[in-house]
């Protein structure tokens, strides 16, 4: 047999191979390769060795070995042309490194395994050290040995390691904190116009506007389009709908929001907001089923110039997670609830010509998310601590509404923008361990999305004290690209 490329002998039976005759090999790039184990290596056994150049190189086989653990390889005859490779290696796999020293019988190499000093590493965690000392714990169970070796091994380690870390509860917060910026500006464009769902153009002191507008959860505005006369309470009912495509997360979600806002007088104006919705996420293998109840409540104050804008949000969620980790047979699962609390506070002004409306409006936002603790089961299952961020933004925006139409039939059509930016709290932090290995904590992190850019048109159709609407609204940020669409119907009474 003559070796000019590559000869690999053993696999996982680590057995030998015999030449009936000479073995030659030549080439500096050519490569004999020989599988070992803990306890056993594979041999190229034949009648005679010419080796002119080239590699011998043993490769270690999926098995776990322990960090300072000496495994002998027993080179045979080839003991005998040692001397006449270009170079004798010894492999590494993903973890482990091999440091091998020619033993003074000449006949044996004394390799010496060590752990990477960056091994199982993964970015925005300190989950690779934790993991390091769980594998050079000497008491290690054959369950996680075995899972360690395929982990040292497999060609898609990255993708285990994800899936071990599980940050996907991160992810869905931090979609969570998207949601509440959307809903919350919602709730604003509701305030300032209830009647036409983007239209900010209202003046409470002026005689009523036909204008409209199209917030960025639903159809909702029509406050406006509707006489005020002597009717000052307003409610609307709105299904939607809403395709989210984010970054390694895809899903739906849908709901209804239910509306009532009321004038007390020609300066004061509020609104409430009461939402209900069920999302349905994946995020690359983990599934989650949120539950969402959220209440908002606004007030407008006419102070001539602008107007004073103001408001409150909560949210109350209900979370069940479902999740794989790659080569292990136990699914992941476990429940829990989180808590949102937001705050506004900013300014609008009306600018009019003829049947056009513009408005643009400005206000700070101040949001505090809580996720309680939980506990998952399974294989490399963990307990995670509650998490408390505080977070500020800064929205403003821009809308623009047309109406028209006759004495019995009013329509408007409108479209508004709002980019809120995210000033702090950039960052989600939490600590979680694992059950197996409780005393060793380690610190995860999410980074949320900077802004969010909420782009939104509308249709609005009144009769009388009656109004049916439907809008689209498409959500921008830097991990998500959302697209809703939604209908009301409502009157005023």
């Amino acid at each position: 047999m003559t070796n000019e490329g590559i000869v690999r002998v053993g696999n996982e039976d680590l057995s030998n191979l015999e030449v009936k005759g000479a073995y030659t090999q030549k080439g500096e790039d050519s490569r004999l390769q020989l599988d070992f184990g803990r306890h056993k290596n594979s041999k190229l056994i034949a009648g005679s060795y010419d080796i002119q150049s080239g590699i011998l190189e043993y490769i270690p086989l999926q098995q776990f070995f322990y960090s300072g653990e000496y495994v002998k390889i027993d080179l045979g005859e080839l003991s005998n042309s040692i001397d006449k490779f270009t170079e004798i290696k010894v492999s590494e796999n993903n973890a482990m490194r091999f440091e091998a020293v020619l033993d003074a019988d000449k006949r044996t190499i004394n390799a010496a395994s060590a752990l990477k000093s960056d091994a199982y590493n993964t970015p925005n965690s300190s989950i690779g050290s934790v993991l390091r000392e769980i594998r050079n714990n000497q008491d290690l169970s054959e369950n996680y040995r075995n899972y360690f070796a395929l982990l040292d091994n497999s060609p898609n380690s990255i993708e285990i390691l994800e899936s071990i870390e599980g940050k996907s509860y991160l992810d869905n917060a931090a979609s969570d904190a998207n949601n509440a910026l959307s809903a919350t500006q919602q709730n604003m464009l509701f305030a300032l116009n209830p009647t036409a769902v983007t239209s900010l153009a209202f003046n409470l002191k002026q005689k009523p506007q036909y204008v409209a507008s199209v917030n960025s959860d639903s159809l909702t505005n029509t406050w406006n389009f509707l006489e005020l006369n002597d009717k000052s309470f307003f409610w609307y009912l709105s299904p939607n709908y809403k395709k989210i495509n984010g970054d390694g997360n895809k899903g739906y979600s849908s709901g209804v929001d239910l509306a009532i806002g009321k004038d007390f007088n020609e300066d004061l104006r509020t609104t409430l907001n009461l939402k209900y919705s069920n999302t349905n996420l994946d995020f690359n293998g983990s599934d989650f089923d949120s539950k969402n109840v959220n209440l908002g409540v606004n007030a407008i104050y006419d102070v001539e110039a602008f107007k004073l804008l103001s408001g409150a949000f909560v949210n109350y969620g209900f979370n069940k997670m479902d999740r794989k980790v790659l080569g292990s047979p136990d699914s992941i699962n476990a429940n829990y609830n989180n808590l949102s609390l937001s705050l506004q506070m900013g300014m609008a002004k009306d600018w009019e010509l003829q049947d056009f409306t513009l408005t643009p409006l400005a206000y700070l936002n101040y949001a505090y998310y809580h996720q309680e603790s939980f506990k998952e089961s399974g294989m490399w299952s963990k307990e995670y601590d509650p998490i408390n961020h505080h977070t500020t933004s800064l929205a403003s925006g821009l809308n623009l509404s047309y109406n028209f139409g006759d004495t019995s039939l009013k329509h408007i059509v409108s479209g508004f923008g709002i980019y809120e930016y995210r000033l702090n709290g950039k960052t989600l932090k939490n600590e979680a361990r694992f059950n197996d290995f409780i005393t060793q904590t380690f610190t995860q992190q999410n980074e949320l999305n900077k802004y969010l850019i909420s782009l939104g048109v509308s249709y609005y159709l009144s009769f009388k004290d009656y109004f049916l609407s439907v809008s689209f609204v498409d959500e921008l940020a830097r991990k998500e690209n959302n697209m809703k669409l939604s209908g009301s119907f409502g009157m005023r009474f």
